[in-house]
């Protein structure tokens, strides 16, 4: 949550951690984190792209901070 929040710019409003799987479709010491990220501006609609934009600064920190991989 820490990389999440410290990459996702300022629009993130709220992230909720929604599902934690372990189980035989995973490799052995992986587990499957879903997260919901919530992006508003007080002032302006947000475009796609900018969602994008700050989302995919937040991928790659994850896969550079703890290996994350996006399923």
């Amino acid at each position: 949550m820490a990389v999440i929040n410290d990459n996702a710019g300022k629009f993130l409003v709220d992230v909720k951690l929604f599902d934690v799987y372990q189980g035989t479709n995973l490799p052995g010491g992986k587990k499957s984190l879903a997260y919901t990220l919530t992006y508003q501006d007080a002032t302006a609609t947000l475009t796609e792209d900018q969602v994008n934009a700050a989302f995919e600064k937040v991928v790659t920190a994850l896969e550079a901070a703890v290996n994350a991989e996006v399923r």
